[in-house]
């Protein structure tokens, strides 16, 4: 349904017991696989602790999407954590809206987004993954395409393979490998709950020099 972009709230819900929140556990849980999706009590904990912010838009009473995203200390990066739209408003422009929102606000802060998006190469779903980066790739970012990263898997012991996003466009074509380290460390360590010997963090961390960033991730 077409829809009036003038009149949509777009807003950090703090309140964890409005019947807001409910639906964001709703759409958080049927948008993601049970491998990418950290336990809500973990959500919770973070967003209580200021950790994570959650931010929404909405139409009056109904959420329309949201975004997750958490503070890496002394970093000039913020993780982009989690992009949901509400199944009955797909395609319909609310993710653009988003993303374009957390952009302006995180350049306004003079911060960086660090996006993690499925690697195309890996998985059984290429062509959900491929439409997922061109639809990154319409917001100009920066993309570590030689840059070796996975997610652990929530649900075991496997990893899964992302490409990492930067937005808005970094100040310069190449990143200082320790900065980066020290962030993706963070990312590990405070939000995935992993130890410093998990296999796929220090994988991460030795499997990559010199860091230059790409326009395509092909």
């Amino acid at each position: 349904m077409p829809i009036d972009f003038s009149n949509l709230c777009f807003e950090r819900l703090t309140n964890l017991k409005s019947p807001l929140f409910d639906q964001v556990i709703d759409i958080y849980n049927y948008s993601f696989p049970d491998s990418e999706r950290r336990p809500i009590n973990y959500l919770i904990d973070y967003l209580n602790k200021d950790i994570s912010h959650l931010y929404i838009v909405r139409s009056e009473t109904i959420v329309l999407g949201l975004a997750l995203f958490n503070n890496i200390p002394d970093s000039d990066f913020v993780l982009f954590d989690y992009l949901a739209v509400n199944k009955d408003f797909r395609s319909s422009g609310i993710g653009t809206f988003i993303i374009n929102e957390l952009v302006k606000m995180t350049s306004n802060n003079n911060k960086y987004l660090l996006l993690e998006v499925e690697h195309p190469n890996f998985g059984s779903n290429t062509q959900e993954r491929i439409n997922r980066l061109e639809f990154y790739k319409n917001f100009n970012p920066d993309i570590l395409k030689d840059y070796y990263y996975a997610l652990p898997d929530f649900t075991g012991d496997g990893e899964v393979e992302m490409i990492l996003l930067i937005m808005p466009e970094y100040n310069s074509r190449k990143i200082d490998k320790n900065e980066l380290d020290k962030s993706i460390k963070h990312i590990y360590l405070d939000f995935y709950k992993r130890k410093l010997d998990d296999k796929t963090l220090n994988k991460i961390l030795n499997n990559n020099e010199e860091i230059i960033l790409y326009k395509d991730y092909k």
